[in-house]
């Protein structure tokens, strides 16, 4: 996801107006981590975790030092924190008390915290650093800023709460049996020459069709369910969604250039020196084509959450890509592509395009 515009820490509204939009969703009895990087202390990386766990005994402190590992690593020189909970009339309640000192605490070690601020679902609070409220602001506010504006103006959408973002459409059991049978068929021709090509054909029509609409047909999606478990057919869809890669699925297969087009494909996705920009025009229809396909498979084809997972950590979505990458492992615990970004998101690690631009 993009920032319509450079945020600074002398913005706080503007600063607030944002989280929701970075992680995607609002958050909720949670602390989020915010870097102020050089130069001019702009925004950089945000982390979220939710209170109870910041203020439990034992892994409260180790994820405070995880999370300040993270702040280093993005070379913050400053930071802001911000208590997402109920209410804040007669004080901050001692759990979240807890939770926010021992993040407050763990972070100084490595920058200076910069900005207290607790969000609530009527206002937004300026806290000291005893975490007594100083000043307070209607949160209608956060909805009339420059960002808030500029990201509904580009279409953005905000879930209602975390577990929002992987939400899959509701497959009706006709429309499922259908997409199964039509699995089952797909799968047995496996061996005949010619089945990843018309495999990879077939996404390219469905991926056209847009299936935001809604449109489709469960014997497609459940012909591409059974495609995806071919590593090249699945890499193949990996490749589409980077727009200079545009037609490599065409070529044969088997060969060792197929090999550095999908290398090329993953660098552009992953590499700061050659990487690109996720595509709306790309990546949304084949969100949604890849959800149907998870909807309508039986074992909810890990292939198809991992590309859910990889295109929400290409857009910036870190919470959304761990719940989906979390989901295909759950179904295959060994699923390699799913493996490499669940490391990728342990270490905090933003796409290429994000470190290119927190580079420059």
């Amino acid at each position: 996801m993009t920032t319509p515009k450079t945020i600074r820490a002398s913005e706080p509204r503007e600063l607030l107006a944002l989280i929701p939009f970075q992680l995607g969703f609002h958050p909720t009895d949670s602390v989020v981590l915010v870097s102020l990087r050089p130069p001019r202390r702009r925004v950089g990386m945000m982390a979220r975790a939710d209170v109870v766990d910041l203020a439990a005994d034992g892994m409260g402190e180790q994820l405070s030092r995880n999370l300040t590992a993270h702040l280093a690593s993005d070379g913050a020189v400053g930071a802001v924190l911000v208590l997402y909970t109920d209410d804040v009339e007669g004080g901050i309640e001692d759990l979240a008390t807890t939770a926010v000192r021992r993040l407050a605490d763990a972070v100084s070690e490595a920058a200076p915290v910069d900005g207290l601020w607790a969000v609530t679902g009527s206002g937004y609070h300026r806290l000291s650093s005893a975490l007594d409220v100083v000043e307070s602001f209607p949160i209608d506010d956060l909805a009339g800023s420059q960002v808030g504006s500029e990201m509904v103006f580009l279409g953005s959408a905000v879930a209602k709460n975390r577990a929002a973002l992987g939400r899959l459409p509701v497959a009706p059991a006709q429309s499922r049996r259908t997409a199964e049978r039509a699995a089952r068929d797909w799968r047995a021709r496996r061996t005949e020459p010619g089945w990843c090509e018309e495999s990879v054909r077939l996404w390219r029509r469905e991926q056209r069709r847009d299936a935001r609409s809604g449109s489709g047909r469960p014997t497609a999606w459940g012909r591409l369910a059974a495609a995806l478990e071919d590593v090249t057919v699945r890499d193949a869809v990996l490749i589409s969604l980077v727009p200079e890669a545009d037609g490599f699925p065409d070529v044969s297969y088997g060969t060792a250039l197929d090999d550095e087009r999908v290398a090329w494909a993953i660098s552009a996705i992953v590499d700061p020196t050659v990487g690109v920009p996720p595509t709306p025009e790309v990546c949304e229809p084949s969100r949604a084509l890849l959800k149907h396909v998870a909807a309508h498979s039986r074992d909810g084809s890990p292939g198809a959450l991992t590309l859910l997972g990889v295109i929400a950590w290409w857009e910036g979505g870190g919470a959304e890509a761990r719940i989906w990458i979390d989901r295909a492992l759950e179904v295959e615990p060994g699923y390699r592509l799913a493996l490499l970004v669940s490391q990728a998101l342990d270490a905090g690690m933003p796409p290429g395009w994000v470190r290119a631009r927190r580079a420059g």
